[in-house]
């Protein structure tokens, strides 16, 4: 789910499959494809996946019950695997497009999260990143080029990222634009 969020996929879906000796290459008996929405979650969208799973795991119970369950051969031609998810894979790299970054900021939704590190005062430190949104902006990456508006405003790889949510290190979650206030956030600063 963290991937296909990640990555800006559109689409997900959920299948039900019967069992053999691979790992997920099972003939398919039903499947479901569901939306992925450009403010979804890896959160949100497991709310949506467990709904629709739920529902897909009855109407399969019920097909394989009266013998009309289809059994379908994956093309394994066609198959992905994610990798597994590492804290390291949180780390913003500033030097990838906005857009790129924005959705690692939805997909790994709560977990690994994604952060940065910020100076305030003499001190860097790390920065989650909670919430974001992809704006137009100019600059070299991890350079801070609007401390105006909803959060600061920080050039990416293409384009910029504005921090709307934050928790610094050891604070509690707060919007972007308490972060400027509170840790002396300005342009021309790079957060790394």
């Amino acid at each position: 789910i963290q991937w296909a969020v990640a990555n800006g996929e559109t689409v997900t879906g959920v299948t039900t499959m019967f069992i053999n000796e691979r790992m997920d290459e099972g003939d398919i008996i039903l499947q479901d494809e569901i939306t992925i929405e450009g403010k979804d979650t890896a959160e949100s969208m497991c709310e949506k996946i467990a709904s629709r799973g739920a529902n897909l795991i009855l109407k399969t119970l019920k097909a394989i019950d009266n013998g009309t369950a289809v059994r379908v051969p994956q093309d394994n031609s066609k198959a992905t695997y994610a990798r597994k998810l590492t804290k390291e894979d949180g780390r913003i790299d500033w030097t990838m497009p906005a857009r790129a970054i924005y959705n690692r900021v939805r997909g790994f939704l709560p977990w690994p999260g994604t952060y940065c590190f910020a100076r305030s005062g003499d001190e860097e430190s790390r920065l989650a990143v909670l919430k974001a949104s992809v704006e137009d902006g100019d600059g070299k990456p991890g350079e801070v080029i609007s401390v105006d508006g909803e959060g600061p405003l920080i050039a990416a790889g293409d384009g910029a990222l504005r921090l709307l949510e934050v928790r610094p290190a050891g604070r509690k979650i707060m919007s972007g634009q308490d972060y400027v206030r509170g840790h002396s956030v300005s342009v021309g600063q790079f957060i790394s």
